[in-house]
C-alpha cells in the first residue's frame, strides 16, 4: 500500500471516534449493567482498532520482514500518538453537554491498546518464526 494510503485508516477510526464523543448522550434502552458493558467495550474496541489502524500507517514495511527491534521501536509512536488521542478525546468529552471526562475510560481505551499489541505481536511472532512442521 502507498506510504500515504496507509494513514487513512487511523483517519477515518479517529473521525468516527470523535463523532461519538461529540454526543450529547449515548446511553442505551438496555438494563444499567448492560449499558455500561457496551460503552466500556465499545472504548476497548474502538481503541484497539485506532492503535492497529496507527500500527499500519506507522510501519514501513510488512509485519514478517521486521526485525524483533523495529517491531519493538515502533510501539512507541503507536502507543504516544494513541495515548494522546485518548487524552484528547476525554478533553473534548468534557465540553460536550451531557458527558463527562473520566481517567477510568482512559483506562479503558490503554485496554485497548494492550490487546491490539498482544495481537500484533503474536502474529509477528508467528510470521516471523521458522516453519518447523515436518513433511514424513
Amino acid at each position: 500500500m502507498k506510504r500515504y494510503l496507509r494513514i487513512i485508516p487511523a483517519i477515518i477510526i479517529v473521525s468516527i471516534i470523535w463523532y461519538f464523543s461529540d454526543q450529547p448522550s449515548l446511553k442505551s434502552n438496555f438494563s444499567q449493567v448492560v449499558d455500561i458493558f457496551l460503552r466500556k467495550g465499545a472504548h476497548i474496541l474502538e481503541y484497539l482498532v485506532l492503535y492497529l489502524a496507527l500500527f499500519l500507517a506507522y510501519s514501513h514495511t510488512r509485519l514478517k520482514n521486521m526485525s524483533q527491534e523495529e517491531f519493538h521501536k515502533l510501539q512507541i509512536p503507536v502507543l504516544t500518538t494513541a495515548f494522546v488521542f485518548a487524552l484528547l478525546d476525554e478533553w473534548h468529552q468534557s465540553w460536550i453537554p451531557g458527558r463527562t471526562a473520566t481517567p477510568h475510560d482512559i483506562g479503558y481505551d490503554s485496554l485497548g491498546f494492550l490487546v491490539a499489541y498482544l495481537v500484533l505481536f503474536a502474529l509477528w511472532w508467528r510470521k516471523t518464526q521458522p516453519n518447523t512442521t515436518s513433511h514424513s
